[in-house]
């Protein structure tokens, strides 16, 4: 996960929310990055997913981004973040020791 996670490219084009290796994604960070990503993701979705027949409809919209943003939310904070934080703990544990 982790060598997934270090590639900029999987952070373009947000890569500035990208933190050091010895850093953590916090709940702050990742509720930052779950507006940017959400955003991107929940209106491709939703667009792609939607058929001719099917009507704009705000309510839906909006129902459906506020899924994706939660959705990205606990499955990031159970896997990439956690296992980014496991790496930022050790990595500043080795840098303590030296």
């Amino acid at each position: 996960m982790n060598k997934l996670t270090d590639m900029d490219w999987g952070w373009w084009p947000f890569l500035s929310l990208k933190p050091k290796q010895t850093e953590h994604i916090t709940s702050a960070l990742l509720f930052k990055m779950t507006i940017y990503y959400g955003v991107t993701y929940g209106v491709l979705i939703y667009f792609i997913t939607m058929t001719e027949e099917e009507h704009f409809s705000m309510i839906d919209f909006v129902v459906f981004m506020f899924m994706v943003f939660v959705v990205f939310f606990i499955l990031y904070k159970f896997t990439f973040a956690y296992y980014w934080n496991r790496r930022a703990d050790r990595l500043s544990k080795k840098f303590e020791n030296i």
